[in-house]
């Protein structure tokens, strides 16, 4: 039961990320950032008629921008691994009047120490619960020793770390 814990707590962290979408300027963002744009009202009616999608945030990866617009590329839908997997996305252009607000993507301080702490905990819990439930290892009596204990701890750390 303590050992799921640990695995859940664990999968959770990972799961948070290492980043947060902090408020920006159109101004101070560049090609290839990656970015949350809340659409006004004009914005939001001009993106269905294009793309039959009507949403108020668009989250996605700046590809080009102009003084006039901003072409945006956001993730629509992700393939089956069967059919070869990945992601399917479009490429979007927002006229800038149409953005209220933009925030930028940036690594997170906090929620990168907790990412560390928790992992470092659940691995210290693992080798514990490990070395804890091994056998004690004293004089057996003098009877034979039966056959070896097989007891492997296998530990895969996969973190989605995005930056």
């Amino acid at each position: 039961m303590k050992l799921r814990s640990v695995i859940v707590m664990c999968a959770l962290t990972v799961g948070a990320g290492c980043y947060k979408y902090a408020p920006s300027t159109l101004e101070s963002v560049e090609p290839n950032n990656k970015v949350r744009l809340l659409l006004s009202t004009e914005g939001e009616l001009a993106l269905e008629e294009k793309t039959g999608l009507r949403v108020r945030e668009l989250t996605g990866q700046i590809v080009e921008m102009d003084d006039r617009r901003l072409l945006v590329e956001v993730p629509m839908a992700e393939v089956d691994p069967d059919f070869g997997g990945g992601k399917l996305n479009q490429r979007v252009e927002v006229p800038r009047e149409h953005v209220l607000r933009i925030d930028a993507r940036e690594p997170d301080p906090a929620r990168t120490g907790l990412l560390v702490a928790v992992s470092a905990g659940g691995v210290a819990a693992l080798v514990t619960f490990g070395v804890s439930s091994g056998s004690s290892g004293g004089d057996n009596g003098g009877t034979p020793p039966g056959p070896p204990e097989r007891r492997a701890f296998w530990i895969y750390l996969l973190p989605s770390i995005r930056y």
